[in-house]
């Protein structure tokens, strides 16, 4: 087989992978709101009971993870071990409240990315730091799994109030 051939072959097992796990048909906007829903109420709900074998059946198995201070984590298996390291260091206990689902956009194969925004409870960094409650933004992309949608891709940025002033986007008057 040519190099030609070799591509096409691989493209072919690639569109058929993608759509292995894909639902049949198009999914409207208030069906993937609730499927996005129930994904963020499961994160939710494991974290607040520090039930990680929960948080890990929310992830697809080749998930990517960038965590808060940009650490980036590969494949289930280290986002696991992570999330799990990191609850027993100083998450444990500690509560998230869903603010606002910010966005949700559709993307390929009845997938979608989306944006949320969390408060969190106060907690003591591995370095002893004392981190007061705060907020935090956390995209997502999700992508079907069955009838349900598995996090492909997830990363958090602290939202720095003091900063916010200089939204570009926000701020008034300019």
């Amino acid at each position: 087989m040519d190099r030609r051939g070799v591509v096409k072959a691989m493209a072919g097992a690639t569109l058929g992978l993608a759509g292995a796990n894909a639902r049949s048909g198009p999914v409207n906007a208030a069906e993937q709101e609730k499927r996005v829903r129930a994904v963020v109420d499961g994160y939710q709900t494991a974290w607040n009971a520090s039930d990680m074998d929960a948080m890990r059946a929310l992830y697809d198995t080749r998930v990517h993870w960038v965590n808060i201070v940009g650490m980036h984590w590969q494949g289930i298996a280290d986002v696991d071990r992570a999330h799990r390291a990191y609850f027993d260091q100083m998450f444990r206990g500690v509560p998230i409240t869903l603010e606002a689902i910010e966005s949700i956009v559709p993307i390929g194969d009845g997938g979608s990315i989306a944006v949320i925004r969390w408060a969190v409870g106060a907690y003591r960094t591995p370095g002893g730091h004392m981190s007061p409650p705060g907020r935090n933004r956390m995209s997502l992309v999700l992508m079907p799994h069955g009838d349900e949608l598995r996090i492909l891709h997830g990363a958090n940025v602290e939202i720095v109030a003091a900063a916010q002033a200089f939204d570009p986007i926000t701020r008034k008057g300019d």
